[in-house]
């Protein structure tokens, strides 16, 4: 992918272990480059794993950042094939297990890369698709010390996630949970404030309804007046998916507000 110039060569992306080893990722980073610099937490969508978004981490890794793709959980080596898993539990339930897990494992993933000496701690960045975006914006609200979130197809009202998935809805206690977390909601958007966001999002999901990223982008905005520019919403032509303009567009948020200079 030649989205820009690469000014780093990349090293070989290596497997990792994350919180004493129960959490599998890909580890992508420049070549004989001096730290600290920053990092990128990649989350893959649902009923991937982390070698999905591997060539987005190498592309990163060319443009000065440390990259982490970490298997979600219930994903990849952390597939449990004997209990519910995203191929035999088609109910919203389960999927919002998943998201529960997901953001609170970007947040434990977060805080222990800020105690790696090649990480800039200040410059952590959780970006993600579907699955990945949504939870990327949860853990971002949650910890101020995260330095920013791009999310592609992230955006989603989990409150109204039992249309959208076509699964079986959700019981009184899952509801109540995302009631509670809905990252649309005003209290849990400006949260985000004053950290550069970026929300891409196809016009024609038929997945997540791109609304859901337009109604966090509206929730977040006041929060964001004295700075605008740090919150961005771009709307493309597409479905479900990650399209080359979206990547080009991420890359120049992430090197315009995290980039390390050739």
């Amino acid at each position: 992918m030649q989205m820009m110039p690469t000014p780093f060569e990349a090293d070989e992306t290596r497997e990792i272990h994350l919180n004493n080893g129960t959490i599998p990722a890909l580890r992508a980073a420049p070549k004989d480059v001096m730290g600290p610099l920053p990092c990128l937490v990649m989350q893959h969508g649902y009923g991937a794993d982390k070698y999905d978004l591997a060539q987005v981490g190498e592309v990163a890794a060319k443009l000065g950042f440390i990259t982490v793709l970490p298997d979600a959980w219930g994903h990849g080596e952390r597939l449990d094939p004997r209990g519910p898993n995203f191929m035999n539990a088609f109910s919203t339930n389960y999927f919002m297990e998943v998201v529960r897990h997901v953001a609170d494992d970007l947040e434990i993933i977060a805080a222990e890369l800020r105690h790696d000496p090649q990480i800039d701690p200040k410059r952590i960045i959780l970006g993600g698709f579907s699955l990945g975006g949504i939870t990327s914006i949860l853990a971002t609200e949650r910890d101020p010390e995260i330095g920013g979130v791009v999310a592609i197809a992230g955006g989603a009202s989990l409150a109204s996630l039992d249309g959208m998935l076509g699964m079986a809805p959700m019981d009184a206690h899952h509801a109540l949970w995302a009631e509670e977390n809905d990252m649309g909601a005003p209290a849990n958007a400006i949260k985000l404030a004053p950290r550069p966001v970026m929300l891409l999002h196809g016009r024609h999901d038929d997945r997540l309804p791109v609304g859901g990223s337009i109604r966090l982008y509206e929730a977040a905005k006041p929060a964001y007046a004295a700075f605008p520019e740090r919150l961005q919403l771009h709307l493309y032509d597409a479905t479900h998916e990650i399209t080359m303009p979206m990547l080009a567009d991420a890359v120049t948020w992430l090197m315009d507000y995290f980039g390390t200079p050739a």
